[in-house]
């Protein structure tokens, strides 16, 4: 499935991303999150377990925060927030 592989590359690009968040790499960090936004973006809100749109909102305000940070500010003082992944209450898939 096209869309399922889609969204798995892209979570695990995103993740990727987290990562460098965590060990203050800051320039992998944002070409990471740009991957992953970039295929999960496209996807729209697509049958998944998690509330894909939130998260794609989150990350996408994460990545926004450490471009505008910069290299050096980021060194300094480490990104802590995280988004969180809402996952759906069993039996609200779309169909």
């Amino acid at each position: 499935n096209p869309t399922e592989r889609l969204f798995y590359q892209g979570l695990i690009q995103v993740a990727a991303g987290f990562v460098k968040i965590q060990k203050v790499w800051h320039a992998p960090a944002v070409l990471n999150l740009q991957k992953g936004l970039s295929k999960l973006e496209v996807l729209g809100d697509p049958d998944v377990p998690i509330d894909l749109p939130a998260f794609v909102r989150e990350t996408r305000a994460v990545l926004e925060n450490l471009k505008s940070l910069g290299r050096v500010r980021f060194e300094e003082a480490p990104w802590t927030r995280w988004p969180k992944i809402a996952y759906r209450p069993q039996g609200s898939r779309r169909t």
